[in-house]
């Protein structure tokens, strides 16, 4: 019991710190075999950086790419209709893989597994693909979302004087003491 309410506390006296980095690419175009790719960044200095991998820990993470349909004319458009196109995002060891018919605004990705967690993990980077698998389409934009927490220390070494052996003493001395008083 004591255990649990010792991991409770120090679970409790933590809080999720938010990490995140996007890649905006500007509707660049993949035709079938392309492929992009890139590293995720949530160390420095901004808004969702500052991940130090001495301090802290990552426990969560995921990704999301965004694609949009590459219409440049009224025959792409009409023929578009007919052909699915196939995005994949290779990140940290993890594959997703996404299957669109007309991908207007479209997105993908998912939770990171154990492995991709490991590698964020070691220095704040993450490195990843996107690729073409079948069609074409515009890659809009990659972002990272990760979680993390605030390592704790190790506990201080605080010299104690003797006071922790004298406060037991003290406090055998009262039991016994109470205990000849209520014998008596």
């Amino acid at each position: 019991m004591l255990g649990f309410a010792c991991l409770f506390g120090a679970l409790s006296s933590t809080h999720a710190i938010s990490y995140w980095d996007v890649d905006t690419y500007g509707n660049v175009e993949l035709n079938q075999g392309d492929s992009k790719s890139g590293t995720f960044d949530i160390t420095g200095v901004g808004a969702g950086k500052g991940y130090d991998a001495t301090l802290h820990t990552i426990t969560s993470g995921s990704i999301t790419v965004r694609i949009n349909e590459d219409v440049d004319s009224f025959f792409d458009y009409f023929f578009e209709f007919f052909i699915s196109e196939t995005a994949q995002a290779y990140v940290g060891g993890q594959i997703f893989t996404e299957t669109f018919w007309f991908p207007v605004n479209s997105q993908f990705g998912g939770s990171l597994e154990l492995a991709a967690l490991i590698d964020l993990d070691a220095d704040g980077l993450l490195s990843y693909t996107i690729s073409a698998q079948q069609g074409d389409f515009r890659l809009v934009s990659a972002r990272l979302d990760a979680e993390g927490i605030t390592r704790q220390g190790p506990p201080s070494n605080v010299p104690d004087g003797g006071t922790t052996v004298a406060m037991l003493g003290l406090g055998l001395l009262a039991l016994v003491g109470g205990r000849k008083c209520c014998l008596a």
